[in-house]
C-alpha cells in the first residue's frame, strides 16, 4: 500500500462548497416573484433596467426557464394571429367555395366583439364575473367566502 503523500499534497483551503456555472460562467442564482397586480413584463424590464444601472463593467444577467422562453417568444403574437386569420380565410374559402365570401365573415367578427363589449360597458357589469365554486346548488350552498354576493353582483341573503 502506497501512501498518498508520494502523489499528492493536501492543503486546507477556504472558499464555497458549491460554485454556480451557466453557459460555463461563474453565476448567481436570483429569483423572486412579481407583487399582485404587476406583469411578468414589467417584472423582466424593471430587473434589466436596473442590472443595466448597477452591475459592474463585464457583468451582465441572463434569464433561464420560463422567464427566458417568454423573453423569446415575445415578438411573436401578431405573426400568430396573421397565421390564425390566414388559416381561418382559407377554411372559409373553402367552406364557401369563393375567395370574396370569407372577408364579410372575418370583417364581422370584430364588429361583434366590440358590440359586446360597449353593451356590457353600457350596463355597468364588465368587470364582474362569476368566481370558481361560488354559485350555489340545491344540495349543496355556495361557500361561507363568497356571501353576501354570488359574484354575478347579485346580492345573496345571509342564513
Amino acid at each position: 500500500m502506497v501512501p498518498y503523500s508520494n502523489f499528492m499534497t493536501m492543503e486546507r483551503v477556504y472558499g464555497p462548497s458549491q460554485i454556480t456555472r451557466y453557459n460555463m460562467f461563474t453565476s448567481a442564482l436570483i429569483t423572486g416573484d412579481a407583487a399582485s397586480g404587476v406583469s411578468s413584463g414589467e417584472v423582466i424590464q424593471a430587473v434589466e433596467e436596473i442590472a443595466k444601472d448597477y452591475l459592474p463593467r463585464g457583468y451582465d444577467i441572463e434569464w433561464s426557464g420560463v422567464t427566458r422562453e417568454e423573453k423569446e417568444s415575445g415578438g411573436q403574437t401578431m405573426m400568430i394571429y396573421g397565421i390564425c386569420l390566414l388559416f381561418v380565410f382559407i377554411l372559409l374559402s373553402a367552406q364557401y367555395e369563393s375567395v370574396f365570401l370569407p372577408f364579410p365573415v372575418i370583417l364581422s367578427l370584430p364588429a361583434g366583439v366590440f358590440g359586446s363589449y360597449l353593451f356590457l360597458q353600457m350596463l355597468g357589469i364588465e368587470k364582474q364575473h362569476i368566481r370558481p365554486g361560488c354559485s350555489g346548488h340545491a344540495d349543496r350552498p355556495a361557500r361561507k367566502e363568497c356571501h353576501p354576493h354570488s359574484g354575478n353582483g347579485v346580492p345573496v341573503p345571509q342564513t
